[in-house]
């Protein structure tokens, strides 16, 4: 899909992908901790 849609999406859905791509950037931040990268 093109950007420009995206950026038109409801705040409550992008919060949600906000959320989604927060938790996911944590777990992968806990990784490479516990990889001692």
């Amino acid at each position: 899909p093109p950007l420009k849609s995206a950026v038109i999406l409801p705040s409550s859905l992008t919060q949600t992908i906000q959320s989604k791509y927060l938790q996911q950037f944590h777990s992968l931040v806990d990784i490479t901790k516990s990889m001692d990268l």
